[in-house]
């Protein structure tokens, strides 16, 4: 069973409370969507903007295969990896498109239902790189970075997550390791271990990293790598598979 912890970053200065909480506006960011890591550097992901697709989606009864109504060409736009947004029944609900056959056919990585009538989608698109993902919370009363593990094929070595934060309003100022932080004596890793300012994970495993506070980074951001190696870029079977999101409360 996938594990959820909880551990306070070094910048904390008050205690996160329920009612200040109710209070906030809550914006959940995606940081990773299923990524497959294949870098021994560090990698860091952003999503762009959503945008609106052309054309109604939808499904026979709850499937992961997804098509356009009336061949409409709903896909036309969007590529594997994007998130895709849909409104069903009120609920906001999300997918990663995992497989494109064309514009008018897409599979996501879990069965929803759409409507026969067809709805709406809107798509993001990742940026992942040694310098992307920053994201700004400049004025946030609480960070939550949620991360899940979900699949992991390594053949020595682990997965390490570190967060890094910056204090300056240029993103182009140096980082700071804000969890697990640059001591091994303060660092928290739960099911993983601490080498090197990482928290690194050789098996599945969930966990959350928060904060609250008033003294809180300009910009944060989610940093993965391979201490190691991993599986030969097997395209098929042996994939990571790395989710996280940023939950920011102003």
């Amino acid at each position: 069973m996938k594990k959820l912890f909880a551990v306070i970053l070094a910048f904390t200065l008050a205690a996160f409370t329920v009612g200040v909480s109710a209070q906030s506006e809550v914006n959940i960011i995606p940081l990773f969507s299923l990524y497959d890591l294949d870098s021994e550097t560090d990698i860091s992901c952003s999503f762009a903007t959503e945008v609106l697709a052309s054309g109604l989606a939808t499904t026979s009864g709850s499937s992961t295969t997804t098509t356009s109504v009336s061949s409409s060409g709903v896909f036309n736009n969007i590529a594997v990896g994007d998130i895709i947004w849909a409104s069903i029944s009120g609920a906001r609900t999300g997918r990663t498109l995992t497989a494109r056959a064309s514009a008018d056919s897409a599979t996501v990585d879990s069965a929803w239902t759409l409507p026969a009538a067809g709805v709406s989608l809107r798509y993001q698109r990742p940026t992942c790189g040694a310098s992307s993902g920053w994201v700004a919370v400049d004025g946030a009363k609480m960070l939550i970075v949620a991360v899940n593990l979900s699949q992991i094929s390594v053949t020595s070595g682990g997965i390490g997550f570190k967060i890094e934060g910056k204090f300056d309003s240029l993103p182009t100022a140096g980082a700071t390791n804000l969890w697990p932080g640059d001591a091994s004596a303060d660092a928290h890793c739960d099911s993983g271990t601490y080498a090197s300012g990482y928290c690194v994970f050789t098996a599945v495993d969930a966990f959350s990293v928060s904060n609250a506070g008033v003294q809180k980074p300009m910009f944060i951001r989610l940093v993965a790598q391979f201490t190691a190696t991993d599986d030969a870029n097997d395209l098929t079977t042996n994939l990571e598979q790395i989710s996280a999101s940023l939950q920011v409360s102003r």
